[in-house]
C-alpha cells in the first residue's frame, strides 16, 4: 500500500544519501570517445544536458521517438523495480564511470512493467511508482532517465534490433552496465553474452555486474515484495 511504498522509498533514499559525491564534479576530466566517428555533428553535447542543481536529470518518456538524447552515454538497462541495493550498485557504477569518462550517465527503463504486456497474469505487485523511481535516480545524480513505453509493438523488438537501432544508432552508447542475469528483447533472447558480442561488433564496452548478497541471500525485487507482504521492512 502507500505507506509501504513510502517506507521502501525512504530506505532506498537513505542508502543513496550515504554515497558521497566524487571529487571534481559531474563531468571531471574524462577521456574522449574512442569511436568519435559515430557521433553526429548535430548531436547534443553531454554538458548541454546539465540543468540547475535542483533539476539536473533529463527525463524522456518516449526515447525511441526522440532525437535530443544523451548520446555517447554510459548506460544501464532494466526495470529497476524497487531500486534495491543491487540496483543502486549498478546505477552508482554507471554514474562513477560516466564521470571518469566525462560522459552523461543514463538509466534506460520500461513502463509499464513488461509482464503487463507479455504475461498479464504474472504481473508482479508494484514496489515503486515511476515518479518515485525518478526521484531516487535524481538523488543518485543520474544525468538522464529514459523511459521506454513497453507496448505490444515494442514487445516484438528483438534484442539485436534494440541494440542496433536504439543503443548504437540513436544513443551511440559508450558503455553499458547490466546485471549478469538481465534479459531483454522478444523471448528474452538478449543477455550479457549477446550484448558483449554486440559491443565488440559496434565498438562499445559492456560490464556485467554481480548480484548483491546480504547474509548470504541474493537481493532481488521478488525478495523485497515478499518482505513487504510479510511486513518485514527491516529486510528491505
Amino acid at each position: 500500500d502507500e505507506n509501504e511504498q513510502r517506507e521502501t522509498v525512504q530506505h532506498a533514499r537513505n542508502d543513496a544519501a550515504m554515497e558521497r559525491r566524487l571529487p571534481g564534479g559531474r563531468w571531471g576530466g574524462g577521456a574522449g570517445r574512442r569511436h568519435g566517428s559515430r557521433r553526429d555533428a548535430g548531436a547534443p553535447n553531454a554538458k548541454d544536458l546539465l540543468h540547475s542543481p535542483a533539476q539536473r536529470m533529463l527525463v524522456l518518456h518516449d526515447p525511441l521517438r526522440q532525437t535530443d538524447l544523451p548520446r555517447g552515454c554510459v548506460a544501464t538497462i532494466g526495470n529497476f523495480d524497487g531500486m534495491h541495493v543491487g540496483h543502486q550498485q549498478i546505477v552508482r557504477g554507471v554514474v562513477q564511470r560516466a564521470r571518469e569518462l566525462g560522459r552523461p550517465s543514463a538509466v534506460i527503463t520500461f513502463h509499464p512493467h513488461p509482464l503487463t504486456i507479455v504475461a498479464p497474469d504474472r504481473v508482479p505487485k508494484q514496489i515503486l511508482t515511476l515518479a518515485q523511481k525518478e526521484e531516487l535516480l535524481r538523488e543518485m545524480d543520474v544525468d538522464a532517465m529514459l523511459v521506454v513505453p513497453f507496448t505490444h509493438e515494442f514487445s516484438n523488438w528483438t534484442a539485436d534490433r534494440f541494440i542496433a537501432e536504439f543503443l548504437v544508432a540513436a544513443l551511440q552508447v559508450e558503455e553499458v552496465h547490466i546485471g549478469r542475469d538481465f534479459a531483454f528483447g522478444a523471448g528474452r533472447e538478449g543477455n550479457l553474452a549477446k550484448l558483449t558480442a554486440a559491443g565488440q561488433q559496434y565498438g562499445f564496452d559492456v560490464r556485467g555486474v554481480d548480484d548483491v548478497k546480504i547474509r548470504g541471500m541474493r537481493v532481488s525485487s521478488s525478495a523485497i515484495r515478499d518482505a513487504i507482504t510479510k511486513g518485514a521492512l527491516h529486510i528491505v
